[in-house]
C-alpha cells in the first residue's frame, strides 16, 4: 500500500476532532434532555420540531460523533467491511470516501438547520460549518481521492 498523502492525514485529524467534540455533548444531551448540563435552555427549541434535546442529542452523539470516528478509522485502516461496502454508492472508492463526504455535508446541514430553528447564537456555529466545509474540500483533494481509489485496485 502506498504512503498516505498529507490531505488524507489532515482529513483523518479533522474527522477525529469532529467525532470527539460531538460525542460528549451529544451524550450529555441524551442523559439530560433539558440541556441543563450544557447550559442550554429548552426555550431555544420553541417553534421547532423538538420539545427537548433528546433527539438532537442522539443525532449529535451517533451521527456527528460516532460517525466521524468510524469514517476516520476507515481512512486510517482501510478495512474491507461488506456491510459498509453495500451502502457505498461509489464502488471504485473505499467506503470511507463517500462516508466522509456525507459527514461533511451532514455537518453543514446540521448547522444550517440549527441556525434556522434556534437562531445564530455562538461562534461554534460558523466554526463547525467551516469544519464541515473543510471535510468536503479535503475529500476532493486529488491525492486523497487517488489514494482511496488506489486501495480499490490493490486490495
Amino acid at each position: 500500500m502506498s504512503k498516505r498523502p498529507a490531505a488524507l492525514w489532515v482529513l483523518f485529524g479533522v474527522l477525529l476532532f469532529q467525532g470527539i467534540s460531538a460525542l460528549a455533548p451529544g451524550v450529555m444531551l441524551v442523559v439530560d434532555p433539558s440541556g441543563a448540563l450544557l447550559g442550554m435552555s429548552p426555550a431555544a427549541l420553541q417553534g421547532g420540531p423538538f420539545h427537548d434535546y433528546l433527539i438532537p442529542g442522539i443525532i449529535l452523539a451517533v451521527v456527528l460523533g460516532l460517525g466521524p470516528l468510524l469514517v476516520a478509522a476507515g481512512l486510517l485502516l482501510l478495512p474491507d467491511w461488506p456491510w459498509l461496502e453495500r451502502l457505498n454508492p461509489r464502488k471504485e472508492m473505499h467506503w470511507s470516501w463517500p462516508g466522509a463526504l456525507l459527514l461533511g455535508l451532514g455537518l453543514m446541514i446540521w448547522i444550517l438547520v440549527q441556525v434556522v430553528i434556534i437562531g445564530p447564537g455562538s461562534w461554534l456555529q460558523p466554526f463547525y460549518f467551516a469544519i464541515g466545509l473543510l471535510i468536503l474540500l479535503l475529500c476532493f483533494a486529488p491525492s486523497a481521492r487517488a489514494h482511496l481509489r488506489f486501495w480499490r485496485r490493490h486490495r
